[in-house]
């Protein structure tokens, strides 16, 4: 992402610790994020499936209670119409080394018939969180109201089909590209070279822009782990959801397909040149999802900062396992 790029080389057990990640609802600034506040087990993320679990059922059904003054699914069981809650979860393993990169989105979605579209979309806030003892927490807390603001435009108009398919309907988003710390939507094509340092957004001519106003290129990723330390970067990434869901769903898990085109931009102090090793998409495709909650009215009102700041305080209940609980 963005999140996904930097990684440490370390010798480590891969995968046997917990995906541990900061509070989606943690305000405090990149340079006070410590320990995060919560925790599952490498073994129940690991196992994450794109269709539902027992378990996922029962957490689907109480989120589903829980929701007072929900409103019903719209006119037929697979018109996914309203406003949605969406957490994805990624992991990444470089040389064994495991982290999980979470997204915190809010959509609205209409449809006519099986073809939908993303009418209003906002990217809330992201982190990644080591699941490997050699893995980096990494945030970047400062640029999020900027991920709110500029990343709408490449939300957007995404489209979608959700399909009657027996007793399940066949949903499929279309691939949609978002890119961080650089001008949007120019970027957005995938042809397009991201900026070198030199490049600075000026006037109209695109380039990296610093979307966290502390003077970096691009956005700067607040690292812990074993080599603390800031990496100043801008990224373009893709994702595809797909997956079938129980008709007439409030909860749902789709599998996510995605890319990521990582721009460093540089990094700070000089033992953060670490940050800047790749890690690649972990092979078990089980751990690469997307988890999604509908929301009523009420939970979803207001300016676009205070329905971020709903969707955040509602991801570990709604899409835990997406937000990474």
């Amino acid at each position: 992402m963005w999140l996904r790029v930097p990684f440490l080389l370390a010798a480590c057990v891969p995968a046997c610790y917990p995906d541990v990640v900061p509070s989606p609802y943690d305000y405090g600034s990149d340079a006070e994020v410590t320990s995060p506040t919560s925790s599952s087990s490498a073994t129940a993320t690991s196992t994450a499936t794109v269709t539902p679990t027992a378990t996922a059922t029962a957490t689907a059904t109480a989120s589903s209670t829980a929701m007072d003054g929900a409103s019903p699914p719209p006119s037929g069981p697979c018109d996914l119409s309203g406003h949605w809650i969406a957490s994805e979860h990624e992991e990444l393993d470089g040389l064994g080394v495991l982290e999980a990169a979470h997204v915190w989105y809010y959509f609205e979605l209409s449809q006519t018939g099986s073809a939908g579209m993303i009418t209003k979309g906002m990217e809330c806030g992201e982190n990644v969180a080591a699941i490997s003892s050699g893995g980096a927490n990494e945030t970047s807390t400062k640029a999020w109201p900027a991920y709110q603001a500029k990343l709408q435009v490449a939300l957007a108009g995404v489209t979608f089909t959700s399909t009657a398919a027996g007793s399940s309907c066949t949903v499929s988003f279309e691939q949609f590209y978002t890119v961080i710390g650089a001008t949007v939507p120019y970027y957005l094509n995938p042809s397009t070279t991201l900026p070198t340092v030199s490049q600075q957004a000026m006037g109209t001519t695109p380039g990296w822009e610093d979307w966290d106003n502390d003077g970096n290129p691009g956005i700067t990723q607040n690292s812990t782990g074993l080599v603390d330390g800031q990496l100043y970067l801008s990224a373009r990434r893709s994702s595809t959801w797909s997956g079938t869901i129980a008709a007439s769903a409030s909860t749902f898990q789709l599998s996510d397909d995605w890319t990521d085109d990582p721009d460093d931009l540089g990094y700070s102090p000089s033992t953060a040149g670490l940050l800047t090793s790749q890690a690649g998409k972990y092979s078990d495709e089980t751990t690469q999802f997307v988890q999604f909650a509908r929301l009523s009215e009420s939970q979803a009102s207001g300016s676009d900062d205070t329905i971020c700041t709903t969707i955040r305080s509602l991801a570990p209940t709604l899409t835990p396992s997406g937000a990474g609980n």
